[in-house]
């Protein structure tokens, strides 16, 4: 079953979903192998279905963004008088309009469901406040990206409408309902996958995979807490999730039909997944960590233990450049990117940089220093080694490294 709810605001439509899909007789990880119930015909009209996946899929891969409607409600309303099956359909031209079918009836409301009852029960606890969802929902911390430009009151609805799935998911009080929630809402006169990011304490089963005739399990949280980070981002007319323990990305993407094909990508941390979004997509929406500086420094330092030094570089440098963002001038943020502290004083004539990036960003200038020594850089690594000293003039490591090379340089040819 499933669990689809939607709300019609005066400034927008907002809609979650669970993500779970169940087989007869067949274990099916939700978080690793779910599906998207909710698809963006086009960018004013999206339509999500529970119940029957075959036939709701075979049904929706052959609505059209040219078809009316009024057209597509009736298709819709035909197909669910089976009563294995329900639609809801969401507009925003001519006028915003939410229409649920389900048993051969279309409804159009404000605010609607389809899916499984007592599901929508839980939802519904936590949504009218007689449950806290924090009691429930395990998460450490978590970004929601909210939609902007409408009062704030619309904000409070989407962000309450996403908080009270995820309770009723992790609450684990109906079976017929799991996986991870998929927003949508409406925002500049099209509809988003919403965007956000989330960290659980929470442990979640392993998957299993098969490797020829062996199967093995696949450890989805940290080994010792069962932790996990999820994110989610808007990619096309489809959306992205990565989760960093397992070094997994899921790309769900639509092909030629409104229904979006699950893609997914083993052994590959974020930064090469947002590089193979950009390279198909040109850009994405929402919350992928992969231009937060450490996470580029991290995979540098990995690759320089590796002696994989050039590529290394690179990705400092990438961090760098990322991290040169949040420096100011005259209390006012730069708006060109860096990859070193002396060029941008040298463009800038000053520069502050934020008191919380500077151990980690000396750091960062030490070891490209580093790897530039060993690959024969020797003037761009003296460049990195005097940075570091500019923002720790005490930095010894780096005066140890500063005077090494300095000695190499002196030294007759």
């Amino acid at each position: 079953m499933s669990l689809i709810v939607a709300k019609l605001t005066e400034h927008g439509i907002y809609i979650v979903s669970d993500s779970k899909i169940t087989k007869d007789f067949e274990r099916i990880n939700p978080l690793i192998n779910g599906i998207s119930k909710i698809f963006l015909l086009d960018y004013e009209r999206c339509i999500a279905f529970s119940g029957n996946v075959e036939q709701a899929i075979e049904t929706i891969a052959q609505l059209h963004p040219q078809d009316s409607t009024q057209r597509i409600a009736d298709t819709l309303r035909a197909v669910s008088a089976r009563g294995d099956v329900s639609f809801l359909v969401a507009c925003l031209k001519p006028d915003r309009q939410l229409i649920v079918i389900r048993n051969g009836s279309a409804l159009v409301t404000s605010e609607g469901w389809i899916g499984d009852y007592a599901a929508y029960s839980v939802y519904k606890d936590f949504f009218d406040r007689r449950r806290e969802p924090s009691q429930i929902y395990d998460v450490t911390f978590g970004t929601l990206r909210l939609p902007e430009d409408v009062p704030e009151q619309c904000s409070q609805i989407y962000g309450s409408m996403y908080r009270c799935m995820a309770a009723a998911i992790d609450s684990g009080e109906s079976e017929s309902i799991g996986g991870f929630v998929v927003p949508v809402l409406s925002e500049q006169n099209r509809f988003w996958f919403g965007c956000y990011s989330a960290s659980f304490r929470k442990p979640i089963d392993p998957d299993l995979e098969q490797i020829g005739s062996e199967w093995r399990q696949l450890q989805l949280g940290d080994v010792t807490t069962g932790a996990f980070s999820f994110v989610f981002a808007h990619v096309g007319n489809g959306f992205a999730v990565h989760i960093s323990q397992c070094n997994i990305g899921i790309l769900y993407e639509a092909r030629g039909t409104p229904v979006l094909e699950r893609n997914l990508k083993k052994d590959i941390d974020e930064i090469d997944f947002v590089k193979s979004l950009e390279s198909r997509y040109g850009s994405w929406r929402g919350p992928l960590c992969a231009h937060q500086p450490n996470h580029f420094w991290q995979k540098a330092e990995k690759l320089a233990i590796l002696g994989i030094l050039a590529d290394a570089v690179d990705l400092f440098s990438e961090g760098i450049k990322w991290s040169s963002l949040e420096w100011k001038h005259k209390s006012q943020t730069l708006h060109i990117r860096y990859e070193s502290l002396r060029s941008c004083l040298d463009s800038e004539g000053s520069v502050e940089v934020p008191i919380d990036s500077v151990r980690s960003l000396k750091y960062a200038f030490l070891t490209r220093g580093k790897c530039r020594y060993h690959l024969k850089q020797y003037s761009d690594a003296l460049q990195d080694f005097n940075d570091a000293l500019l923002l720790d003039p005490t930095f010894s490591e780096s005066l140890s490294c500063k005077e090494a090379l300095l000695k190499i340089l002196d030294a007759p040819t």
